[in-house]
């Protein structure tokens, strides 16, 4: 009897597998299709008569040619402008999101888990509703068109802050308190306890906000509006691309492609941090 009953639970979880994998399956293919047609598209010789089909009928490496070679389209400048305003505002996050973690997760003072609590309120907030009052206040720091004004916003993102929080929680708290024992101060703990035994955290957190700041779109058109455009980002660039008459879609889908690949080799090269992250993030010691 009981080898029946055993029987019908392995055949139910098997089905249950399946089930899943058929969903992951499809749900995976719906998430892959648009970039597929967009990789193809880039390689179409005249996309506006082959629009429906993914593979190209017409091989052609025109769109990347004329992408490079436009002189109203320097793509280069706006790959360097969006390095270094993704790299110093990631830069500045991690150092701000490490201290806030270690100060929530480690350091004891009262009134802790009540100011943690507020802040991941603020997390509740959508990002819509902060776009006229971080203009207005940008706007009166006088940044508008400054690359500043796309550096700051978001250095106090809760997000990835509660990432590294969780894993310096996750540090057992014997180093802490013998590094104590030996008359270490916070702030070497931080430095030399903390941040070595939590790298996977910093790593995932500074890959995917420099994925999020490379890939922001809506707030640079707000704060960047009016400007030349070799200051330009790149999303903003490609999005100037469409233009208002004569759209190119095989040459938009190029610059479309080569915004995308940096952002994909770093997550390929990182996703196995990722799944480590996501698997700790709610472990403690």
């Amino acid at each position: 009897m009981a080898a029946k009953v055993k029987t019908k639970l392995n055949i139910g979880e098997r089905r249950r597998k399946v089930v899943a994998f058929i969903l992951l399956t499809i749900i995976s293919i719906l998430c892959v299709l648009p970039l597929l047609w967009a990789f193809g598209t880039s390689f179409k010789k005249n996309a506006l008569t082959d629009v429906m089909s993914i593979i190209p009928r017409e091989f052609s490496f025109n769109n990347y040619i004329q992408l490079f070679s436009n002189e109203d389209a320097p793509v280069f400048r706006w790959m360097l402008n969006s390095v270094v305003i993704s790299g110093v505002h990631t830069l500045l996050y991690i150092v701000i999101a490490a201290l806030a973690g270690f100060a929530f997760g480690v350091a004891e003072w009262k009134g802790r888990n009540v100011v943690f609590g507020l802040l991941l309120a603020t997390a509740m907030v959508p990002n819509v509703i902060n776009l006229v009052p971080l203009y207005k206040l940008i706007t009166s720091m006088e940044l508008n068109g400054n690359p500043l004004a796309l550096i700051l916003p978001g250095l106090g993102g809760v997000l990835y802050m509660m990432l590294i929080r969780q894993y310096f929680m996750s540090v057992p708290k014997e180093l802490v308190e013998a590094a104590q024992l030996e008359g270490a101060g916070m702030f070497r703990i931080f430095l030399q306890i903390e941040v070595p035994l939590c790298k996977s955290a910093f790593m995932v957190a500074a890959m995917m906000t420099f994925i999020g700041s490379w890939n922001d779109y809506l707030w640079p058109s707000i704060a960047m509006a009016g400007v030349s455009t070799e200051n330009l980002t790149l999303p903003l660039g490609i999005a100037k691309l469409l233009g208002d008459n004569n759209i190119q879609y095989g040459m938009t889908m190029a610059g479309a492609v080569v915004s995308m690949l940096p952002t994909l080799i770093v997550y390929l090269f990182l996703q196995n941090k990722v799944i480590e992250s996501v698997a700790n993030s709610g472990s403690k010691s």
